[in-house]
């Protein structure tokens, strides 16, 4: 799979993408990047990154898994032992 990110100063971001032989591109104008909108965004992305810069943690009784992903969390529930009754 081939990606590639192209950076125009007055077009913005064009983002392109080719997977099994299909070419994708997505253009991100500049008048988007410079809304409100996406300042509000910027803002409340450095503010989630500082909480969710670490992976995860699954505290089972007294041991603890790290959790780097999905598959991490799947892998740790289907080998995890039967609870005792």
């Amino acid at each position: 799979m081939g990606t590639g990110k192209t950076v125009g100063v007055t077009a913005g971001l064009a983002f392109t993408r080719t997977f099994r032989g299909v070419t994708e591109r997505h253009i991100i104008d500049a008048t988007l990047i410079r809304s409100s909108e996406a300042r509000c965004v910027n803002e409340k992305a450095r503010r989630l990154q500082r909480p969710y810069a670490r992976h995860g943690t699954l505290v089972l009784k007294d041991r603890e898994h790290a959790v780097t992903g999905q598959v991490s969390i799947l892998r740790l529930v289907v080998l995890l032992p039967a609870p005792e009754k």
